[in-house]
């Protein structure tokens, strides 16, 4: 039996706002959609993709979240990220990995550093399930994606490679 406690937490972590006893049944259905959870995760690896990255058709090679915000990314890279995401999502349930215990946000910036090889990401993040191992289970999940490297198109928008 899940502690009432844990149960907050594991809400939160959904995006799912506890107000006393109470959740909104639209905050539940919206997360429930997998698409509404992917998008959270989402959010968390475009934020990491662009304080990572560097815009490399400028002189100082600028980081991307210097000049460019989530709203920059083209279409055509959200829908390919949003795949690669569900299949991260669908590798992580095959590795029995209940990916609601920890926040959409840094599951989303963790897989984008963990298939950047930066050196960081799932790795050395707060992943304590199945006796500590989901952080490095999660880890060579994420590198074993290829990884993407972002450039602005001429139309301003963020593609990728």
């Amino acid at each position: 039996m899940i502690s009432k406690v844990e149960l907050r937490k594991q809400l939160k972590n959904l995006g799912i706002t506890v107000q006393g006893t109470f959740v909104k049944r639209s905050d539940i259905q919206k997360v429930l959609s997998e698409e509404g959870y992917n998008r959270k995760i989402l959010q968390g690896y475009f934020e990491a993709m662009l304080w990572s990255s560097r815009n490399i058709d400028v002189e100082d090679e600028e980081f991307l979240d210097e000049n460019y915000s989530i709203l920059d990314i083209s279409e055509e890279l959200t829908k390919q990220s949003l795949k690669d995401i569900e299949d991260f999502v669908t590798k992580a349930d095959e590795a029995e990995i209940q990916l609601t215990l920890y926040d959409t946000e840094t599951i989303g910036h963790d897989f984008w550093l963990s298939r950047s090889g930066s050196g960081a990401g799932f790795n050395d993040g707060d992943y304590e399930g199945n006796d500590g191992e989901d952080g490095e289970t999660l880890h060579k999940i994420a590198s074993s994606f290829k990884e993407v490297n972002p450039y602005v198109g001429d139309d301003g928008k963020i593609y990728a490679e």
